[in-house]
Parts: structure tokens; C-alpha cells; sequence
């Protein structure tokens, strides 16, 4: 019997299962929901990160980060069910970006990720943050899969 059917992951569970990464670049803490092709996850931000600049708040690039991340612990889980090793991700493109507040200082994230297309070894998908119900940042980005 395969080990994820003795021991089956229910969600919500740490995402730091199926994302490799590490503190502090392990951006997202939790898995919440994956479901076709929709995913959920959560992330805290911590004071003192790097992605944290006192005169402008949270930094774009932390957006696009924990979208990207929401994508690979999506593909993490499902290679999880499947058996199947996981692969490396890289972000080839940002296709679009728009930061919907100017300084953001929130420090808890809802993470929404749609897998639009997939072509090989190449997957589009659109990404978009929450906090307290509010949209902060939307972004489509290109994702290349490494099958080694």
C-alpha cells in the first residue's frame, strides 16, 4: 500500500509539504483547497521580511511569489495523490501584474490560483491575493515545468 494511503493528507495542511522551499523564502503556509483546476492557499507575512520596505509596504514581487508558490504546492499535492515525483517550477513570465492598493500592510493573505492552459512542459495560470476580503493584487504568469 502507497504511503499517502496509509497516511492521507486532508486540507488545510502545510504547504511547506509540497513546496520546496525553506524559511524565509517559504512564503506560503498553508494548502486550503485544491479542486480541478482552482487552488487555495494562505500566507502570513513576517515583520522583518525581505519583502517588507518601511516607506512602501509589501513589495510587488511578494505578490507574484506566493502566486507562483500556490501553483507549486498545487502541483506538489497532486504528484503527491498521483505517486508521482514532483517537478521543479520556474517563473518564465509575468504576462500581467496590477497591484490594486498602493501600500499594502496587511499581514495575512488568501491566495486564489486558476491553471488557464497547459502546453508541455509550459502552464499559464492566473493568480490573485486577498486580505480581509479585498483584492490586492491579480497576475498571469507563464510557469515552466522541469520533467529531470
Amino acid at each position: 500500500m502507497a504511503d499517502n494511503e496509509l497516511n492521507p493528507i486532508q486540507l488545510p495542511c502545510p504547504a511547506g509539504q509540497f513546496v520546496p522551499h525553506e524559511p524565509p523564502m517559504l512564503l506560503i503556509d498553508k494548502l486550503l483547497s485544491r479542486d480541478g483546476k482552482m487552488t487555495t492557499a494562505s500566507a502570513i507575512i513576517e515583520s522583518d521580511s525581505i519583502y517588507k520596505d518601511p516607506q512602501h509596504g509589501i513589495l510587488p514581487e511578494y505578490f507574484i511569489e506566493i502566486i507562483a508558490q500556490t501553483m507549486a504546492a498545487a502541483n506538489g499535492f497532486d504528484a503527491y495523490l498521483n505517486l508521482a515525483p514532483v517537478k521543479n517550477g520556474f517563473i518564465t513570465e509575468v504576462s500581467s501584474f496590477s497591484l490594486c492598493e498602493n501600500k499594502v500592510n496587511y499581514l495575512e493573505f488568501v491566495i486564489t490560483v486558476e491553471e488557464v492552459m497547459a502546453l508541455g512542459s509550459m502552464k499559464l495560470m492566473k493568480g490573485e491575493v486577498f486580505a480581509a476580503s479585498i483584492s490586492l493584487a491579480v497576475a498571469e504568469l507563464k510557469i515552466y515545468e522541469d520533467d529531470s
